[in-house]
Formats: C-alpha cells, sequence, structure tokens
C-alpha cells in the first residue's frame, strides 16, 4: 500500500500504530524497533506466505523452550560510521564492536544447531560472516567496562610493570616522608595525594616555601597547600613519563582495533542488518505468541473464514476476550453489522481491519487454524467523527468527502471499513444514500464491511444476494452485549426496550411507538422473534455443554482422587524432612546470632574461628537431616536440577553446586533465592510432568572484591564501607578497589581518615592511572 493521508488515517483509526509500538518493544536492538515502527506491507500472496512461514518457525521455537539468543546491546551504527571516516575509538565503543560480533556469533551457531527444526531461519543465519579473529581481538584488548587490559601486548605488560615500580617507589618515598620529624610540622595532615598527575603533600599554608617544592593546588578553605617537595621531583618525573609510555601504548592499541574496524565497516553493518531481520522475525515470533496467532491461509481476492477471530490488541490489554466466527464468502461482497449500542458492532469493524493489515505486514492472527483471509491491495477505513470547524465542515460533509476519496482512489478488491454509514442527516435520505454508495462499492469489486441502525440496510440483504446481514447478539435482561456475532440475521436497535430499562416515562414511549411506521414495527418484530428462537437455541446448547461439563470434571475428580490417595506416603515423608528442615534453619540461625556477636569485636581471628565453628555444626546438622531422609529419597542434588524448598513447599531449579556452600541459589518461576543445601531436596525424576529440559546454569562467580561510593553522603558511604569489610575479611581477596570519586573532596578525605582505625586494614593507596587514578583507593587486608 502506497503512503497515502486517507490510508494513514485509516491505519491510526484501526489501532495499527499500537501493534506495531508492541513489536518494537519486543525487539531486542534499536534498528530493530526503528523497523518495526516503519513495518511495510507485503504485495505478492507468495511473499506474505513466506513471511508467514519463516515467523512461524520461531513460535515453534518458543513453544518447545528455546529462544533466539538476541539481547540488548548499544547501537554500534555510530561506532562504525566513525571508524570507517577513520577515526579512533574509545574502548567503549570496540566493546560495542564486540558486543556486535558476540551476538553474531550466538545467533548463527544457535540457528545452524536448530536447522532440522527451523530450516528458513537457518538460510538467514547462515548469511552471518564475522570477520574472523576480529571479536578475540577486542577482547583480548578491552575489558566489558571498556578499559583496556593490562595485558593487551606484550609492551604495554612490561611499560604497565614499569609503572607499577615507579608508583611503589615514590609511595614507598612518601611514606618515610609521612614519618619523618622534618615534615611533621609542616604537613596539615600525614596523608599524600595526586595533583595533577604528581604526587604532594598537604603542606600548612605557611610553611608551603619551607622546602622549596612546587605547588600545584590550594584547598577550598586556602588552609592547605598542596606541595610537590625538592625531593620528590625526580620519583614523580619517573612515574610521569612511565605512565606517558603507557598512555602512548594504549593510543596504539586503539588506533590499531580502530583501523581494522574501519576496514571491516561494511561487512559489520552487513551482519547488523541481518541480525536485525532476524531480531523482527523473533519479535513477531513474540507477538504471535502473546495474541495466540496461527497463519492463516492468504488467497487472491476469494473468501473471508475468520474462525474464533479475536481483535488483538484487546488480548493484549485484556488477555482473554469473546471470539467470533466472520464468515463472507466469495460471492459475498459486503457485511452489514447491525445490533445495539455498545454492542461490539465497531470493535468487529477494527478487528476485521487490522487482521487484514497484519496478514498484509506478514504477521500471524489470533484466529483459529483454518481461517483463511485474501491479500486486499488496500484497507480503508471511516471510523469515527472527522468535523473540522476550521475547515467548517460537519460531520456529515466530512464524511462525504472521506466516502468521495475512496470513491477516486480505492484500488479494486480493496477492504472498505464504513462505521455509521451516512449519518447526521435527514434518516431517509442517509439510508437511500448509504444503500447506493454500498451498491456502488459492490460493483466496483470492493470487500465492504459497514455498521448501521438504518433499516432499510437490513433489508438490503434480502434484495441483492452479494450483502449478507450480522448482529451483535445484546442481553435485553441484563442490559448488557454479549459480543456474539449471528451471520445472516439482522439486529434490532431495541432503544425503545434500553430506554424503558433505563427508566424513561412510559408515555414518552408510547409517543415513540405511535410515530413508528408499521413496516418498521413489523420488521423489528421479525427480528425480536428471530432473535427470541435465537437465544433459546443458545440456553440448551449451554445447558448441554454445563451436562457434558460435569461429567467430565465428575471423572476428573475420581481420578484426582486415587493419585491423592497414591502419593499419601510420600506427603508424610515430606513434612517429616520438612520439620528436620526448619529444625536445622533454626539452629543456623542462632549460630549466625553468635556470628554477629563476634563481628562487633572487629578480631579477624575470632571471625574465622567462629566461622569454622559454624561450618563444623552445620555440617553435623546437615547430616542429622540426612539420616532421617527415607531410603526412597532422590539422588545427588546437582546443578540444573528440579528441587523443592521444603520450607516453602515450592518448587525451582537448582543454580549452584551445594557441596561447600552454605547458601545455593533456588529459581522460583522469576524469582530467585537463597537458601541453606539443608532446607533443599531433589524433586523424584518420575514425579515431574513432561516438558522441555531444565536449563542449565553456571555456578555464581566469587564476590566482588569492588564498592562504589560515589555520590553516597559521608555518614552513609562509612557505613557502608564498614560492612564491605566486614564481608570481606572473612573472603578469599586481600586487595580490594574503593571508588569514591573526585567531587569535593570531603567523602575521599573521610574514607581515607577511616582506613587507618580500621583493624581489616594493613595499608592503602591511591589508584593508579589504570585502576581509576585518585578517584579510586587500593585497600590490602590484613592476612589471617
Amino acid at each position: 500500500m502506497q503512503s497515502n493521508p486517507l490510508y494513514e488515517q485509516s491505519f491510526t483509526s484501526l489501532g495499527w500504530p499500537e501493534i506495531v509500538e508492541f513489536l518494537a518493544r519486543q525487539a531486542a536492538l534499536p534498528i530493530t524497533a526503528e523497523r518495526c515502527r516503519a513495518l511495510p506491507f507485503l504485495e505478492e500472496p507468495g511473499t506474505v506466505r513466506e513471511r508467514l512461514a519463516v515467523v512461524w518457525e520461531g513460535v515453534l521455537l518458543l513453544k518447545e523452550g528455546s529462544h533466539i539468543p538476541l539481547s540488548s546491546f548499544t547501537d554500534p551504527r555510530p561506532f562504525l560510521a566513525r571508524a570507517n571516516k577513520g577515526a579512533v575509538l574509545e574502548g567503549i565503543e570496540l566493546r560495542g564492536i564486540h558486543d556486535l560480533l558476540e551476538q553474531v556469533e550466538s545467533v548463527r551457531s544457535f540457528l545452524i544447531r536448530k536447522k532440522e527444526e527451523a530450516s528458513r531461519l537457518f538460510q538467514i543465519a547462515v548469511q552471518l560472516e564475522p570477520p574472523a579473529g576480529l571479536r578475540q581481538k577486542i577482547a583480548a584488548a578491552v575489558d566489558p567496562e571498556g578499559r583496556i587490559q593490562e595485558g593487551a601486548t606484550p609492551a604495554l605488560r612490561a611499560l604497565t610493570a614499569e609503572a607499577a615500580r615507579a608508583r611503589e617507589a615514590i609511595t614507598d618515598q612518601l611514606e618515610k616522608i609521612l614519618r619523618s620529624a622534618r615534615y611533621e610540622k609542616l604537613l596539615q595532615e600525614p596523608y599524600y595525594t595526586e595533583r595533577e598527575g604528581r604526587y604532594v603533600l598537604p603542606f600548612k599554608i605557611a610553611d608551603q616555601n619551607k622546602e622549596g617544592g612546587v605547588v600545584h593546588d590550594l584547598s577550598a578553605s586556602g588552609a592547605t597547600a598542596f606541595v610537590e617537595p625538592r625531593e620528590l621531583v625526580g620519583s614523580n618525573n619517573r612515574l610521569r613519563v612511565a605512565q606517558l609510555a603507557v598512555s602512548r601504548e594504549v593510543e596504539r592499541i586503539l588506533r590499531s582495533l580502530s583501523e581494522e574496524v574501519g576496514r571491516e565497516a561494511g561487512r559489520l553493518t552487513r551482519n547488523l542488518e541481518i541480525l536485525a531481520e532476524i531480531d523482527l522475525l523473533r519479535a513477531s515470533a513474540n507477538l504471535a505468541e502473546r495474541i495466540g496467532g496461527i497463519c492463516p491461509k492468504v488467497n487472491a481476492g476469494g473468501a473471508i473464514r475468520l474462525f474464533e477471530a479475536r481483535h488483538p490488541l484487546l488480548l493484549l490489554r485484556k488477555g482473554s476476550i469473546v471470539p467470533n466466527d466472520i464468515l463472507l464468502e466469495e460471492g459475498r461482497r459486503a457485511l452489514i453489522l447491525s445490533g445495539p449500542n455498545t454492542g461490539g458492532k465497531t470493535v468487529l469493524l477494527k478487528t476485521v481491519g487490522l487482521l487484514a493489515l497484519m496478514v498484509r505486514a506478514g504477521l500471524p492472527i489470533p484466529c483459529r487454524e483454518g481461517s483463511e483471509i485474501p491479500l486486499f491491495p488496500a484497507v480503508i477505513a471511516d471510523i469515527g467523527d472527522d468535523q473540522d470547524l476550521s475547515r467548517d465542515l460537519s460531520s456529515f460533509s466530512a464524511h462525504l468527502l472521506k466516502i468521495l476519496a475512496i470513491l477516486e482512489t480505492a484500488p479494486g478488491g480493496s477492504l472498505i471499513l464504513l462505521d455509521e454509514l451516512v449519518t447526521s442527516t435527514d434518516p431517509a435520505e442517509g439510508a437511500a444514500l448509504a444503500a447506493a454508495i454500498l451498491t456502488e462499492l459492490a460493483d466496483r469489486g470492493m470487500r465492504i464491511v459497514t455498521t448501521t441502525h438504518y433499516p432499510s440496510l437490513k433489508g438490503l440483504a434480502q434484495a441483492d444476494p452479494r450483502f449478507l446481514n450480522g448482529s451483535l447478539a445484546f442481553d435485553l435482561e441484563r442490559l448488557a452485549p454479549t459480543y456474539r456475532l449471528v451471520l445472516g440475521t439482522p439486529g434490532r436497535s431495541a432503544a425503545l426496550e434500553m430506554a424503558a430499562r433505563l427508566g424513561l416515562p412510559a408515555s414518552i414511549l408510547e409517543r415513540a411507538k405511535e410515530h413508528l411506521r408499521p413496516n418498521e414495527t413489523t420488521l423489528e418484530r421479525i427480528i425480536s422473534e428471530l432473535e427470541r428462537e435465537r437465544r433459546n437455541a443458545e440456553e440448551e446448547r449451554r445447558r448441554l455443554e454445563a451436562l457434558r461439563a460435569e461429567a467430565e470434571a465428575a471423572a476428573a475428580a475420581q481420578k484426582e482422587g486415587a493419585a491423592r490417595w497414591a502419593m499419601s506416603e510420600r506427603e508424610i515423608q515430606k513434612k517429616i524432612r520438612q520439620k528436620v528442615a526448619e529444625a536445622v534453619a533454626e539452629a543456623r540461625s542462632e549460630i549466625a546470632t553468635l556470628m554477629a556477636s563476634l563481628k562487633e569485636k572487629r578480631d579477624p581471628a575470632l571471625i574465622k574461628k567462629g566461622r569454622a565453628v559454624l561450618e563444623e555444626i552445620g555440617q553435623k546438622a546437615g547430616d542429622t537431616a540426612a539420616r532421617k531422609e527415607p531410603s526412597s529419597a532422590p539422588g545427588p542434588l546437582q546443578v540444573g536440577r528440579r528441587v523443592e524448598v521444603l520450607p516453602l513447599g515450592k518448587q525451582g531449579v537448582l543454580l549452584d553446586p551445594p557441596e561447600g556452600s552454605k547458601k545455593v541459589r533456588v529459581q522460583i518461576g522469576s524469582q530467585i533465592l537463597f537458601v541453606s543445601p539443608e532446607a533443599i531436596e531433589g524433586v523424584i525424576e518420575e514425579e515431574r510432568e513432561e516438558g522441555p529440559p531444565a536449563p542449565v546454569f553456571r555456578s555464581a562467580g566469587p564476590a566482588e572484591s569492588t564498592v562504589n561510593l560515589v555520590g553516597k553522603r559521608v555518614e552513609e558511604a562509612l557505613e557502608i564501607l564498614e560492612r564491605f569489610l566486614d564481608r570481606a575479611i572473612l573472603g578469599n581477596e586481600r586487595e580490594i578497589r574503593l571508588v569514591h570519586g573526585h567531587g569535593s573532596g570531603k567523602l575521599k578525605k573521610a574514607v581515607r581518615e577511616y582506613l587507618p582505625t580500621s583493624p581489616y586494614v594493613a595499608r592503602f593507596r591511591p589508584g593508579d592511572l589504570l585502576e581509576g587514578g585518585d578517584a579510586v583507593t587500593i585497600i590490602t587486608l590484613k592476612e589471617e
């Protein structure tokens, strides 16, 4: 469909922008989201069928629990453009190229493994051709945070080691200076820091010239001068030269990698586009899975057979709506929908239009298998009030102008959707004009769905076999719509009945009935009788379905009773094991309280000893619980195995090996819990329902060795640091990294004043160039 204001208005009124926006939210890549919002309509039935087939492969992968391994990463297109122009990329930009290549390799490998189940997706995936070795080169040189790794090249490793030796030499010299009586009276405080890349000491402002050094900075209060003493100049110079050498090597590495990215920019861009196409297909499959979509048969201008059709946007919002069979055989050109207001006529009209657009875009639609729909050359809708006072257009004239545009521009075979055709005028003339317009559109080969309250239009189907009546049923007893489409029967507007139910005086209703024409009264009576007969048949059908459901429920209850009897003994054993686990957990909680009291003493040796006692008692408790296990207990626990958390009575997947662990992770649904190994047990394999194999997860990595205090208040930061050191002393790391930033300097000063008072800290120093500079403090913990 070509770009046309009439088409664009139709898409908006049908809700197409909401569909493509939902599709865009399913995309992993920014480039894919852009493609979703500009999703093209396909022109040939064969192309649509092929597109639906490849999307359906993605749906089948989802149904079997397989997911194309695509995840969000930084859009690399700006980086590729810069590299293509010869620019030197930053480390974080090179890491973006690395992430692109990693995704390319992962998706290609996955779809090659799925060649048998998803042959069409496989054919797309084999077009992915990542440049050989480029990802590995970037990974070897740049860490995930975009920093150049120390061992990126032998030269950088040697230069970094030289800079480290120079830094160690100057820090040793600074430590001696801080301990010397000569400087004791000159220093404002006994510490050293960096200014302009050089180590300095905080001299009292009055003594700034005592040692003939260089003043690099003053404190905010003006009471302190940061001085580089004359005896430090040579050491600082050596360190600075070493750091500059490191910087030059880092620049060389970045330039070399950037040049290679620039040479491969064309191939990388093609890989990104193919990855975006796979991502779009994956997003389309996600949408289809959400709405219960199927791939309909696509015909060229034939019948519309939409079984159990549902409005996709209502499905996304509500999850469950009333389905309808929308059937318009090949000889029928128009479906005329009638019935009470709020009965669902406009929703049904929009459903037909939106499903037609989805098929044109190659998206599965929410219907039952066996549905089919033509590939309409255009879908045009006139829905809502287009009154425009600025252009002196009434509702009537605005609608007529749109009808005129449809007659002038719509190609033959288009789907035309008209809501309340020709209203806001004399009813007799409006009905006559509406009938003439519908007949003209049918003569031109259009397929039409329209809603109306005009009685004469309801009778059009009796005079012309190309037209078909349809009504949306309304329960007058409850004054509520049923949203059920009844084909072949016109609907009653039921305005008088609804007015009576809502309390309009009887005298007014009687006068209204007197004004009704005899033929209109007869037609309404006939329609009413047909509706009554249909309701009676519907009630009988529901009664029979209820009887069948009762019989099925009785059979299910009998089966469930037998299953409960068979499981009773196992449930008793499970409760016993649960009680044991609760007792173990209570004991470990008491021991943990004792451990906390030991921590308050801040003695590392005592803490280590207490921790050993805790492990010993926990092991004994675990042995006791194990001895209480019945002989039918399941086998050893392994990562990826399904287990039950006994205190909760819920099942999940074990993520960590339990051997030697105080806590293990268990995934229950989307939640991950940390529980004691004694509080879980394996689920016997025979009890598991059939389904996809449980996923296998890697064990958790080592504890964090970095704490970030940036943005924290001094009091809050010191509290966090204190707790972090409590945990760190129990771990295996001897050197930890503290990030506090520069800021006003208050936080850094407070932290470095606190560290000498901690019983856990052996020494500390500012970070070097590669570690983050003076914005970072490196702490060495005391040995046990």
